[in-house]
């Protein structure tokens, strides 16, 4: 909750969309992955996180974790699509994968 509680006071201080992601992931962490995910949905960060593979990833790992990763997996493309960066392409597909 700790984790939590500090990226929502830096949304406060800075409500980028990658800090309103990293918010979501750490209540995903601390409340479950559905309230993880309700704070996605919450953030509205589809068009904007669009080609951030990081996204895709955490959003995976909470449908993963909620049970719903094979509905997911059917009507989005594999976070490895989205990273610009050949490093992070393994880390998004394991991510994927499990």
């Amino acid at each position: 909750m700790q984790i939590a509680a500090l990226y929502g006071r830096l949304v406060q201080l800075d409500p980028s969309p990658v800090a309103q992601l990293n918010l979501a992931a750490a209540i995903g962490m601390a409340r479950g992955p559905l309230a993880g995910l309700a704070a996605l949905e919450e953030f509205q960060l589809d068009d904007q996180l669009r080609d951030y593979h990081w996204y895709h990833s955490a959003r995976a790992d909470l449908f993963r974790r909620a049970g719903y990763l094979p509905r997911l997996r059917r009507r989005t493309p594999a976070p490895s699509r989205c990273a610009t960066t050949e490093p992070n392409a393994p880390i998004s597909a394991a991510v994927w994968q499990r």
